[in-house]
């Protein structure tokens, strides 16, 4: 008995967002009543017809307005065009193979194939070869080789894609060899690596997309090539002299992350980690801290303009300087320096 309900799976990319997605399911004025199934991660959809066309086209409709009002990004996949009409237990079956493509092609449309999702076999573990060929490129502190390899391996892959699950395997396996690579040079005694190695560990485990996953390792291996690089230099004598820089370049009101790392002739996206971590606050955040204490004691003990104040501490419109200024402090420029010289 052939069905008379067309299946559809909206799978979010990060599950915090699912119960408000449920509900903007429940609400949506779909042109025919469907029917809604909220699982642990997914929510199942029954829509009251085998028109595929039509199903597609609604699924894209709420797909577009659910984007434009979320910041959350959600895919969402039909069954394979053979399976039309199928039981509902087919439908899901296969269903649920096409949601897993989202991990390749990313989310924010729908995927509606001709045929059921066949994936080929991918062996999840590195060949004798490859581990020979990831130990040259972190002896070589080889970064560039290393983006290639990773992008050619895992970025530019084509249908039919490899199994999820082992493709997995297999980054697990690269960052195995990332591990041996920290221990030969006594790293993994570093808290705050270890700390970021289970950062990445959980990422291959749990993340729903491929790109963010190989882009959380290099940015990793980036750090703990670096890491060894500076053998010798204080882990935290990088950040220190960052905020030495900071300290003497803020009034220039493009100063930014670039030109400090290049000042300390560091990756950007390493110090900014760098900093997140040690300092626990953004490299802008500290930035701006910086700005406004100066800014304070100018307006405290000079007679100066608030316009040529908001100049010499980075800020190049007054109204943005007192715009950040009562973020920070509470009060406007002007009625500080009043309470100031009232004191």
């Amino acid at each position: 008995m052939k069905e008379k309900r067309t299946l559809f799976l909206v799978q979010p990319e990060n599950s915090s967002c699912l119960t408000s997605l449920h509900h903007s399911i429940q609400s949506y004025s779909f042109r025919q009543p469907i029917t809604v199934l909220p699982l642990s991660d997914r929510i199942v959809c029954l829509y009251p017809s085998l028109d595929r066309t039509l199903v597609i086209d609604e699924a894209r409709r709420f797909l577009r307005e659910w984007q434009d009002s979320s910041k959350s990004s959600i895919g969402i996949s039909l069954p394979a065009f053979a399976l039309k009409g199928n039981s509902i237990y087919h439908q899901y079956q296969d269903v649920k193979k096409g949601i897993e493509l989202f991990f390749y092609k990313g989310f924010r449309h729908v995927i509606a194939l001709e045929e059921p999702v066949h994936w080929r076999y991918l062996d999840p573990f590195l060949s004798p070869n490859d581990q020979a060929e990831w130990e040259d490129m972190l002896k070589n502190k080889d970064q560039k080789r290393i983006k290639e390899w990773m992008y050619g391996s895992f970025l530019h892959v084509t249908p039919p894609y490899p199994e999820p699950g082992l493709l997995k395997t297999r980054l697990t396996s690269i960052l195995a060899q990332v591990r041996r690579y920290m221990k030969t040079h006594h790293l993994d005694e570093d808290d705050l690596l270890e700390e970021r190695y289970q950062g990445v560990f959980d990422s291959i485990l749990h993340h729903r997309l491929l790109y963010t996953i190989v882009q959380d390792m290099l940015l990793f291996m980036s750090i703990v090539i670096e890491r060894v690089e500076e053998k010798g230099v204080d882990y935290y004598d990088v950040v220190e002299r960052c905020l030495v820089y900071m300290n003497e370049h803020f009034s220039h009101p493009g100063l930014s992350l670039e030109e400090v790392a290049r000042a300390v002739n560091r990756n950007p996206s390493y110090i900014s980690t760098l900093i997140k971590v040690q300092k626990e606050r953004t490299y802008r955040e500290i930035l701006l801290h910086i700005r406004i204490s100066e800014a304070k004691v100018l307006l405290e003990y000079s007679k100066e303009p608030i316009q040529q104040i908001a100049e010499q501490v980075g800020f190049s419109q007054a109204n943005h300087f007192s715009r950040k200024f009562k973020e920070v402090i509470g009060i406007s420029p002007s009625t500080y320096r009043n309470l100031k010289y009232r004191s």
